[in-house]
């Protein structure tokens, strides 16, 4: 253990910094608790979207209201304090970097650096400490410290300490950018779900619901067809329901060796209506966007008999079952019944490819036949949700 710091101080930092993982405005407190803790003036963290040239994350700590409103007239000559943009590209990720050691001129006695003369020296700034969290084409993250003047140069006690702080700070960014990015997932996710008029039901193994789309709560409401028991989402028609678990349960013990029929039955509702249920295994990626907990999950597509324009549909299809790009226009090539010559004209790929691409789709949505396919896409069609008036269906 360093003799810098007690491990009890030492957790006490790192567990503020995993707080800022899961909620990024307290940044500012985890800073100012590293600044009590080694005698530091200012901290401010910072994470641009390279592609976009946007600030993802800009927080600060220590600043007089002041000097903050006066930061952006000085961040262009940062990056020449710290000596050039070459020499901070090449600072090593794993170790701490300390101006004074870095670039001792730009802040000794006789300095000329403009960012140091106009913005560190009124402040009585000395020197800094600063931490890199990720660079590469995409993402740009610092994490900076000042000293003030009182307490002297950055010596081996910051360095050391901030040392054993760096992979946690490091962490808790990337951490927070695949929380964010699967925010945006599972927002992406539920807006194209909540856009269909088919209802469709996430569920575990055991049928728990995980979720509903807007068009799923509204059939269950109405408790004719599918109805919500005890958190479990359960079809009205026994015998259909007995079906889809034992599909259900087939899946989960023998996945590689499915039934050659489609991934679903069919069923009359208690008006003797003729209803698909389409029972689609989730990939885990979909799957952990929606709610985690689960080993597998399955969505459940209901489709009642009237025909309908089913792009909405397909477009839910290649999300559920997480097809790429590519194999999504195959996927509603073939849906729509195009032979594989005709799908490699129109899509400008080789055969070879089409059949690769063919043979993905099969293994990904279960089925083994095109005509399998066109079934799929062709039931699925609208359900109007109680309350809405007869001849208008949701976009």
């Amino acid at each position: 253990m360093s003799p810098f710091i007690s491990p009890e101080k030492l957790s006490g930092l790192i567990g503020q910094i995993y707080d800022c993982a899961l909620d990024p405005e307290r940044w500012p407190q985890a800073m100012q608790a590293i600044c009590e803790e080694l005698n530091l003036r200012t901290g401010v963290i910072s994470i641009i979207d390279m592609m976009r040239g946007e600030p993802l994350l800009a927080s600060t700590t220590g600043f007089s209201p002041q000097w903050l409103e006066r930061l952006p007239e000085f961040s262009d000559g940062l990056v020449g304090l710290w000596g050039g943009e070459r020499a901070v590209r090449n600072l090593p990720l794993e170790e701490p970097a300390v101006l004074s050691r870095v670039n001792p001129s730009g802040v000794s006695e006789d300095s000329e650096d403009g960012f140091h003369l106009g913005f560190n020296r009124p402040q009585g700034f000395v020197d800094a400490i600063a931490v890199g969290l990720t660079r590469d084409d995409t993402m740009l993250g610092t994490i900076g410290f000042n000293r003030h003047e009182d307490f002297g140069l950055i010596g081996p006690r910051e360095t050391e300490v901030m040392r054993l702080l760096l992979p946690h700070l490091q962490r808790s960014v990337a951490i927070s950018r695949v929380l964010e990015i699967r925010r945006i997932e599972t927002d992406a996710i539920r807006l194209v779900l909540n856009s269909l008029s088919v209802p469709v039901f996430v569920v575990g193994s055991g049928f728990q619901l995980r979720f509903a789309n807007d068009a799923g709560e509204a059939l269950a409401v109405q408790k004719k067809i599918v109805s919500i028991q005890g958190g479990c989402a359960r079809l009205d028609n026994a015998q259909a329901q007995r079906r889809l678990a034992s599909l259900m349960q087939s899946f989960i013990q023998e996945p590689a060796n499915r039934s050659e029929e489609p991934f679903g039955t069919a069923f009359r509702d208690h008006e003797h209506k003729p209803w698909v249920v389409h029972l689609l295994p989730l990939s885990s990626r979909v799957a952990g966007n929606i709610r985690s907990g689960d080993d597998q999950m399955f969505a459940l597509l209901l489709s009642g008999p009237s025909p309908a324009d089913s792009a909405a549909s397909l477009e839910a299809l290649a999300l559920l079952y997480d097809l790429t790009v590519a194999e999504t226009r195959v996927f509603r090539l073939l849906c729509a019944g195009a032979p594989s010559g005709r799908i490699a004209e129109e899509l400008s790929a080789a055969p070879s490819t089409i059949k690769t691409h063919t043979l993905r789709i099969y293994e990904k949505t279960g089925l083994h036949r095109q005509s399998d396919l066109v079934a799929l896409a062709g039931s699925l069609a609208p359900v109007r949700p109680a309350g809405e008036e007869s001849g208008s269906l949701r976009s």
